[in-house]
């Protein structure tokens, strides 16, 4: 068809070996073969380090919704507390500052002690029962320590008791006293303590709660698995369209080429 046509030598011979017979699909295939493997070892790296990232925000979003929880059960306790202390200061000064308190009559001396005992009662009442409206959460133990040594717990265990009851007596001892809640992390438990303040600044009591580890790491757990088995079926979904573009675009041309140099 064409000048010289003749003279050119078409015999197999002068063929590469690799573009002849069924050596051709063997290399395209190989050629899949090592892309696909490329492609699915990065896209599982990748998959991996979207995980350990998104286990790390929700780790950290667990631990700050479990700490909430207790800071709002001690803000309920230091604010019931704290109205008590108040209403029981603004009693005191009224006894103080009543004229008919000063006279020395029994029956004015009588109405002043029945009023200091009723307060006291009143405070004893609400130290053993303002715990136990705290308990609903997921704590292990809740604990208030009073100035007079008096320590009431609610849903704890001796051990935890008796730990929170230690941890309250090392704020209560605190130089400096302050009304902010401290967090404090154990190999069991997550601890928050606050001071309640009387209106000089000395502590009138200390607020505890001892949140358990256990529960916590269990969530962990099931998000750790949750995340990984939803990364695994990313990644096998993914996998299948990666194979067959690559199919498409890489191997298919090879093996049209292959096809064309047989011919």
């Amino acid at each position: 068809p064409y000048p010289g046509y003749q003279d050119m030598e078409l015999s197999t011979k002068n063929l590469p070996r690799g573009l002849y017979g069924y050596t051709g699909l063997h290399w395209s295939t190989s050629i899949l073969t090592k892309m696909t493997g490329v492609v699915l070892w990065t896209l599982m790296l990748l998959m991996f380090v979207l995980a350990l990232f998104i286990i790390h925000q929700q780790t950290l979003k667990l631990k700050t919704e479990c700490l909430s929880q207790g800071e709002m059960s001690i803000h309920h306790v230091f604010e019931r507390y704290n109205a008590f202390l108040k209403f029981e200061e603004r009693m005191k000064q009224l006894l103080q500052n009543d004229p008919s308190s000063s006279s020395e009559t029994p029956v004015s001396a009588i109405n002043k002690s029945r009023i200091l005992s009723l307060i006291e009662q009143s405070r004893t009442s609400l130290e053993q029962n303002i715990l136990m409206d705290e308990t609903s959460f997921d704590s292990a133990a809740i604990g208030l320590l009073t100035a007079q040594g008096t320590f009431f717990t609610a849903k704890g265990t001796s051990d935890i008791s008796a730990f929170l009851n230690k941890r309250c007596e090392e704020v209560l001892k605190t130089r400096i006293p302050s009304s902010d809640i401290s967090f404090q992390e154990y190999d069991r438990l997550f601890t928050l303590t606050q001071s309640i303040l009387t209106k000089q600044g000395t502590p009138a009591a200390v607020i505890a709660v001892a949140i358990s580890k256990d529960l916590f790491n269990h969530k962990i757990n099931a998000m750790r698995k949750n995340v990984f088995l939803m990364i695994t079926l990313v990644v096998v979904l993914l996998s299948f369209p990666i194979i067959h573009y690559l199919q498409k675009w890489v191997v298919q041309p090879i093996r049209d080429v292959t096809d064309a140099s047989k011919e």
